[in-house]
Formats: structure tokens, sequence, C-alpha cells
């Protein structure tokens, strides 16, 4: 999993360097395979500014512009973009500058008029999908800072072994750093600016006939919404975790999954047909084109969402084209479902397709995920795509399971590890990855998971307080 640190910090303080953090995060069982500097590769790339745009004297779908990078006389730069002005900031490739994917910029002729160096798009230095205009730096970048010192990050690539999904996003990570550090974590906002005069009840029907195989499903509205290109800040964001932006409410569902470990999907609402979604096993016959656009026909173990109008979605793996949002979007449905794990394992094997959603849907999710989830998402696309938010959501299973129990013995852990920690030294520890202890009748400590921490038999409790080190 692909880690960046800036987007981590906002989840809990980290005051240790990447070294540091990366040596006590494997201690943790988070192996960190490696520590990437993200935009080492922008050699030679620099904040300058537009002073003139004029027209190529040769060519006429080509400008010549005059720019200016803080030191020296202004470069003549030959440039196709439609998107520029003088007055500009914008990321300058000088001659000799080497670009991501090893691409070099030299001093080149172009029509008549010899171009010294590039201005460069956001896809051209990976920092943003976008591959149609140069990416316009902010106003108040200094000229000549290096793009790197601008916009430059620090990713850890870090092994999540299977049995920690509860770690393979950015809380559970923040949780792991608080266990390392003793920080505090912060969970993302998830409150949500509704239209009370639009109940999602009057626009949203689900029905789940097949309730062992999705024990919940939240869905909420999105009302006007004005799909468009994600702000290059959480482009950036994303390509650096390693996702592909794709559109601000789509961006929304994959940053909640990146957030909180919980895959979301968002539907263009008038694909649903009628406000009704159904949650049931694949019929004969039946056919859904997935977003990777190859025709699937379904067997009859294949649990799907469908519309009035039939398949919508292979459930935690996959949507279908015929739903997906696209600019053409203006209302759209969000789901937010719990699916079983072993379901999920056998569907994703008979159709030879894995997604970063069924990936997470096999771990497994602990169900009240599902209604934070949905809310951050509403949150999030009411934010970078504006237009309302139906009141509510609507929910098949709001009674959330009571989190699992085990017994706990402080006086074994001392056995097994040698130790001499006092019993609130060890509560204290597991409180850290959010695990509660309380007096059981017994006189034992029972240790009740927080969280998504794994924690089914006593030997996982004793385990997590022999890999939390106690350093602060």
């Amino acid at each position: 999993m692909r880690v960046p640190l800036s987007w981590l910090r906002d989840y809990v303080d980290i005051e240790l360097t990447p070294e540091q953090l990366a040596e006590r995060l494997t201690l943790l069982g988070m192996e960190v395979r490696g520590i990437e500097p993200w935009g080492s590769d922008w050699q030679n790339v620099v904040v300058g500014e537009l002073v003139s745009v004029d027209r190529h004297p040769g060519a006429d779908r080509l400008s010549l512009t005059r720019v200016v990078v803080g030191t020296g006389e202004p470069l003549e730069i030959v440039c196709g973009a439609t998107n520029i002005a003088a007055g500009q900031r914008v990321p300058v490739a000088l001659p000799g500058a080497v670009l991501p994917g090893g691409r070099r910029i030299e001093r080149t002729e172009k029509m008549g008029v010899v171009s010294n160096g590039m201005l460069c798009s956001g896809d051209e230095l990976r920092l943003s999908a976008d591959a149609d205009g140069i990416l316009i730096l902010p106003p108040g970048s200094a000229l000549g800072t290096p793009l790197a010192d601008l916009f430059g990050d620090t990713v850890l690539d870090i092994d999540v072994k299977p049995n920690r999904g509860d770690a393979l996003c950015l809380v559970g990570l923040a949780r792991e750093v608080a266990a390392a550090t003793g920080a505090t974590v912060r969970w993302p906002e998830t409150s949500v600016e509704e239209a009370l005069d639009d109940p999602i009840a009057a626009r949203l029907e689900i029905v789940v006939d097949e309730p062992e195989l999705c024990p919940r499903f939240v869905g909420r509205w999105a009302v006007n919404v004005r799909v468009g290109r994600s702000s290059d800040g959480v482009q950036r964001r994303l390509l650096a975790a390693g996702q592909r932006p794709v559109s601000n409410v789509v961006d929304a569902s994959n940053y909640v999954m990146l957030e909180l470990g919980k895959p979301v999907h968002t539907f263009d609402a008038g694909a649903v047909g009628a406000g009704r979604i159904a949650v049931r096993l694949a019929r004969v016959g039946e056919r859904l084109e997935t977003l990777d656009h190859v025709a699937r026909e379904l067997d009859g173990e294949t649990l799907i969402i469908a519309g009035s109008d039939g398949p919508l979605a292979i459930a935690g793996i996959m949507g279908g084209a015929d739903s997906e949002v696209t600019e053409a979007t203006t209302e759209v449905v969000i789901e937010s479902a719990i699916f079983d794990p072993v379901n999920i394992r056998r569907t994703a094997f008979r159709y030879a397709l894995r997604s970063e959603a069924s990936l997470r849907f096999e771990k497994g999710q602990e169900q009240r995920l599902a209604r934070l989830a949905a809310d951050r998402t509403a949150r999030l696309i009411r934010l970078w795509a504006g237009g309302s938010v139906a009141a509510g959501a609507v929910d098949t299973n709001d009674r959330e399971p009571p989190p699992p129990e085990v017994a706990f013995r402080p006086a074994r852990v001392n056995r097994l590890l040698g130790t001499d920690l006092a019993p609130d030294e060890q509560r204290e520890l597991l409180g850290r990855v959010g695990i509660a202890t309380e007096m059981a009748r017994s006189g034992l400590d029972v240790a009740i998971a927080g969280g998504q921490r794994p924690l089914s038999v006593p030997s996982a409790a004793e385990t997590l307080v022999a890999t939390i080190p106690t350093w602060r």
C-alpha cells in the first residue's frame, strides 16, 4: 500500500523522520518495503511566470511565450496549450530536465523558433490526470522554486499482511502510528449538510434478498451535482497513493476507500430506475458490462446490485458501465454495503476479476463503517461537486453487532514475554489501538475490539501487547 505522509498526517501527528517511522511500523508488523521521495523525478523543473503569450509566427496552433524563472533573462518557450495567459505561474522544465518516465527535455527548434524548455501539464508531471492544458500554479509560488519543494512528499510502501485488513487504509495506519508513538488518532469529518425538505425515503428503496451475503446496505442520494475534475490537490493525493483520478464524484468514493478502508460505489441515479435497488442473486441469462468494458454472463451464484431494468454491479467487486457516473450525471446514489467476505472471494475468483474493492471486502469489514463511509462520501461530494444531499439514509440494518470479547490475562502476558508490565500499563497499550478493557465477573480482563483490529482469540490480545512498543 502506498501511503503519502502528508495525507497520513491528516489523521495523526507524526514527529518522527520517515526512516524512524518506517522502523517502528515494521516492528509493529507493518513492514515498510520502501521510502519514496515523491517528486524526486522532477529534475530541473521550477516555478516560472509567463511574461507574455503571443502567436507563434510560423504555426497558428502554437504560442510563443516568454517566461521568467527568477534568474537570468526571460526564456522563449513554444507551447501548444490554450489555457495559458500572461501573469500565470507555471511549471517550467528547463533544458536538461528529466520528467517522470525518463523523458528528457532539451533546447529544440519548433517551426523555426528555438524553444528553451517546456511548460508542463499536470499529467506530464504525474500531479494530475489533466493532459489538456498547462498546470497553473498558485499565484504566490516563488519564482525559481524547484517543483519538488512545492509539491514534494514522502510515500511509504507498506506491505499490509493478509490478516490485517483493518490497516489497509490511512486511518488504520494512523492507529498503528498512534500505537508506536502515543499520539491521538483523528477521524475524518462525516457530518454533511442535508436538504431537510428532500427526504431520501421519498427517493430510494433498498431490498436485500440475501441478508447472509449482504448484512447491511446504506444508501444516500446527492442531487444537482456538477461532475468534473477534482482539485489538483485531491488528484495529487490519489496519484501519490497509486489511485487514478476519474472525476470529483468517483474520486470522492475512492478517497473514502483509502481513508477508511471501506469501499463505496456511486451510481448514476438515472440508471437505477424507479428509485429501487435490489441486492439479489443473478438470474439465468443476465449479463453485465462491467467498468473494465468486458461483457460478462452472470451465473446464479453471483450476488448483484440491481435496478428495475437489471444488473447495476457485481456486488463488492465492480460496477456496471451503464450506471457509471459521467459528466452528464446530475444525481448520484451512494452505496456503502457490507458483503460476506467468502462469497466475494469466490465470486472474484470465478470471474478472474479482482479490484481494490474486492481486495478489502475479502478481508472482512466492520459493520459500523457502512454508515460512516456513506456519510463521508456524501460530505465530499457535496463539497467537491456541489448540489445537495437528500436528508437521511436508507439503512437496511442499523443494529450493529456487539464487538467481540476475549479473555485477557495480564499475568500470562508477562510469563510469555518475560516482562513485568503492570495490568494498567498493559491496558494502556491496548487502548492505543482502540481496544478497551473491563473487569469480568471471573476477575479476568476482557478486551473489546475497537476500530477494525482483528481480535478473536486470547492470544490476539496478548500478541498486541507484545508488538506495541512502549516508546513515547
